[in-house]
């Protein structure tokens, strides 16, 4: 009979995704993982694998964060830029406060494993889907709400606000000025006037 396990796979699994998303992949050891999990190497790959399951794990979990927030971002009500502005806003407040540099989890990945892992570029490749797409609707619902001219088709818009995402976590990664943040939130939106 297995012995139940002595830890919380949820909660071990948190300390991973902040390791891998702090250090990334490569510069992430198994032994810095065992030091901040506290669990030994048999427990953590009989629970979640070799250190690509780990990655992968680690990234669908954030993930959900991910997820959690474009629920938010379709939730809203109103002008569209009254939707996307509090969206655009959290992200440059996270750039801002994040002691730490480390970004977007997701963004991380997509530059510095998609192009050598396909099972990595899979996961990144749907989590933007995922992001294009509610931008997608919300543009869509603004459009027919007579909030968008005819001269912006919806799904070219919401690329460019995807684009206007990812860069934004990769400039609050590398240089996360709130001025420098903020005017380009304001320019970015600015094409919904």
């Amino acid at each position: 009979m297995a012995r139940p396990k002595e830890f919380d796979p949820e909660q071990v699994l948190k300390k991973i995704m902040e390791l891998f998303w702090k250090n990334g992949y490569y510069a992430t050891s198994i032994d810095d993982i065992l030091a901040v999990t506290g669990i030994g190497r048999k427990s953590l790959y009989d629970t979640f694998g070799d250190k690509q399951a780990l990655y992968l794990a680690a990234l669908r979990f954030y993930g959900k964060t991910n997820d959690w927030r474009l629920a938010q971002l379709e939730d809203r009500k109103g002008n569209i830029k009254d939707i996307i502005q509090p969206f655009f806003e959290a992200l440059l407040n996270e750039s801002v406060c994040d002691q730490d540099r480390k970004g977007c989890f997701t963004v991380n990945a997509a530059l510095e494993m998609a192009q050598h892992d396909p099972e990595v570029a899979k996961r990144v490749d749907a989590c933007l889907d995922r992001t294009s797409e509610a931008f997608y609707r919300i543009l869509v619902t603004a459009k027919e709400a007579g909030q968008l001219t005819l001269k912006y088709d919806p799904r070219n818009l919401a690329d460019y606000f995807l684009n206007a995402y990812m860069g934004l976590r990769v400039l609050g990664r590398t240089k996360p000025e709130r001025h420098l943040l903020e005017s380009i939130v304001s320019t970015t939106l600015s094409i919904l006037d």
